[in-house]
């Protein structure tokens, strides 16, 4: 009778746990939280580092269900994007979530078991977008971040980042994909990121 006491308990904190998670996830900080507690988690034990493997595994079932991977490529093509078709739309968004993850892949590089992160409280924007600040400290060494959140989708979820005081999606890719948009259209566009994908 005891044994299954303890295990409905268990259960019950499991539950409630779980439901804290959800909530919590439901707020722009609360994303990044989300975020923190995950990659923290995973590094936890691992003084060197994560495998290629293991931080693969970790952005995307950990990280990607909580970026809005249309809307960074919707911001990164600027007004390109409005004369795109539905397909062309799709197979950019797909091309470029595979680039993304790849660039989030290769920053969790040097994540290990003291790396600490601090999420500071969202600062709400008048267009439903809000943005979160948060401080990495890895092996001494003390780096800002700044995450874009919308909650266009339903859920607040992250399309552009801010590393070393640039904007990644609005700032950097932008200029590379309007780029190449003018110079070789939507198709052009979609070619280049295939083959950076490999595909």
């Amino acid at each position: 009778m005891k044994s299954i006491k303890q295990w409905f308990l268990a259960l019950t904190a499991l539950v409630l746990f779980a439901f804290t998670s959800i909530a919590q996830a439901q707020t722009p900080d609360g994303v990044i939280n989300a975020i923190k507690q995950s990659v923290l988690s995973a590094a936890s034990g691992s003084p060197r580092g994560l495998s290629a493997g293991q931080i693969n595994s970790l952005v995307r079932n950990s990280i990607a269900p909580y970026v809005d991977f249309e809307a960074a490529a919707s911001v990164a093509c600027g007004q390109y994007w409005y004369q795109a078709s539905d397909s062309q739309k799709r197979r950019i968004t797909a091309e470029f979530k595979e680039l993304l993850i790849r660039s989030y892949s290769k920053a969790l590089g040097k994540v290990n078991s003291r790396t600490k992160m601090d999420v500071y409280p969202a600062q709400y924007n008048s267009n439903n977008t809000a943005t979160v600040t948060a401080r990495i400290n890895n092996n001494g060494t003390s780096t800002p971040l700044h995450f874009g959140l919308t909650a266009n989708s339903g859920s607040w979820k992250i399309f552009d980042a801010n590393v070393a005081n640039i904007w990644l999606i609005s700032s950097s890719f932008k200029t590379q994909f309007t780029g190449i948009i003018r110079k070789s259209g939507i198709d052009g566009l979609i070619a280049n990121l295939a083959k950076k994908n490999g595909h």
